[in-house]
């Protein structure tokens, strides 16, 4: 048998649920398992008749005969997560139509889509992100007893919990399909270092400002992201700090350095070279405003945030949610763009006849145009009470929403002041005045 009608054999017979079978297909294990050894059907085994191959054990009356993969060696991978291969509608349980895709995909996809839910979606061919999980809380609903009338585009608590499951043991594989080393994590590619060379001598007249900084940090971080293109650790090295501040302060240059920076009487500086270069002596006094900066924000300036928490909590403690639409035509003014929409979701927009819920289906039209969105500031509901179109779809969901939508604010602030422990990374941003005043 080949390796694909394999694969899609073990797919098919839920044996890719075993840990054991999905480390041995995807990596090189010795020694494997003799026929005699084998605790599941289609176990990845060898024999000795032929020492050099790989074999599984197929069930045959109450026990099991070997039976070669054809076309493998036993000290390679069967399968690369990245490996493509062609696959036609039928071929796995979960529905798909005819399409090339990887082995990696098809797994992530017998894991995340088809074991906990069946066939309620479809093959998705790519990473599934966020986005997905922002679907699924959409459709979420509790369970049905006897699970008698479930319906297809709802999800339960029951699948739900099967989704947690599979990612669960999907985390047990990250050695495995994620490389959390290579010689280039290791190093800095050398043309990363004569662009910020050369960036640095073109703008040395202007280092003391923060949007050169920025802009030149920028540019660095961009060329050493691209040169992981194809490495082995190009898969773990996936969120944004661990190439800015991480590996640019580490490799390529500290950058801009604010210490205390602004209202509290510091400046701004900025050291050209990296941990690795060493310190110079002139820069120690910056490398000491910066920690104690950070240490500074998150053990004293933190609870400026918890405080704003208490007060939010005694403001809204007696606030309540007592009707489902107050009937005001008047919100907060605003402008929703493509990277802040998702924030939107749950709000209700202010319609010509009736409030309209935004979320992932409709918020296009709302794009880039100013419009009005519904705000406890305008709420006209008596007393302490609120209207669950007013606090939204998500905090109403709450018997005490108002009081945590306060509450959430100063829990932004403590956050921020929080996260100056760890390290910022210097960036421009476009201000557009209404959207932030709203």
């Amino acid at each position: 048998m080949n390796k694909r009608d394999y694969f899609l054999m073990c797919m098919n017979t839920d044996t890719y649920m075993y840990r054991d079978w999905v480390i041995s297909a995807f990596s090189v294990v010795d020694p494997r398992p003799h026929i005699t050894e084998v605790t599941y059907p289609y176990q990845i085994i060898y024999d000795p008749v032929d020492p050099e191959g790989l074999f599984f054990a197929k069930p045959e009356g109450s026990g099991y005969v070997s039976v070669r993969i054809e076309g493998v060696k036993h000290d390679h991978p069967l399968y690369g997560a990245k490996e493509g291969v062609d696959i036609v509608a039928g071929d796995l349980p979960l529905q798909h139509d005819n399409v090339n895709t990887t082995y990696g995909i098809m797994l992530g996809n017998m894991y995340l889509l088809y074991y906990p839910f069946g066939n309620k979606f479809k093959f998705h061919n790519g990473v599934i992100t966020n986005d997905f999980e922002q679907r699924l809380t959409v459709m979420l609903s509790d369970n049905i007893p006897g699970r008698v009338g479930e319906q297809p585009d709802r999800i339960y608590v029951h699948e739900f919990e099967k989704y947690g499951e599979a990612c669960g043991a999907l985390a047990g594989y990250d050695k495995l399909f994620a490389s959390s080393g290579s010689l280039k994590a290791l190093t800095v590619d050398p043309a990363v270092i004569e662009l910020r060379d050369r960036l640095i001598e073109e703008n040395k007249h202007q280092l003391f400002d923060r949007r050169v900084q920025a802009e030149i940090e920028e540019q660095v971080v961009a060329a050493d992201k691209a040169s992981f293109k194809g490495d082995p650790a190009e898969d773990f090295l996936i969120t944004g700090k661990s190439f800015n501040p991480t590996r640019k302060k580490q490799l390529i240059m500290i950058g801009g350095s604010a210490g205390f920076g602004g209202d509290d009487g510091g400046s701004a500086s900025f050291i050209p070279t990296s941990l690795r270069d060493g310190w110079r002596v002139e820069d120690i006094p910056v490398h000491a405003n910066e920690a104690r900066a950070g240490s500074f924000f998150r053990g004293k300036e933190t609870a400026l945030g918890g405080a704003d928490v208490k007060n939010g909590t005694r403001m809204g403690m007696n606030s309540k949610i007592d009707s489902d639409y107050c009937g005001t035509k008047i919100g907060l003014p605003t402008t929703i763009t493509s990277s802040n929409s998702k924030k939107f979701y749950g709000l209700y927009a202010v319609g010509k006849s009736d409030p309209i819920l935004i979320d992932e289906n409709n918020v296009q039209q709302f794009i880039d145009r100013p419009i009005m969105v519904h705000s406890p500031a305008h709420c006209i509901s008596k007393g302490d009470a609120y209207c669950k179109t007013c606090i939204g779809k998500t905090w109403s969901l709450l018997v005490h929403g108002v009081n945590n939508t306060i509450t959430n604010i100063g829990d932004v602030f403590m956050y921020d002041k929080m996260k100056r422990m760890h390290g910022k990374a210097l960036k421009t941003a476009t201000f557009h005045f209404l959207s932030h005043i709203s």
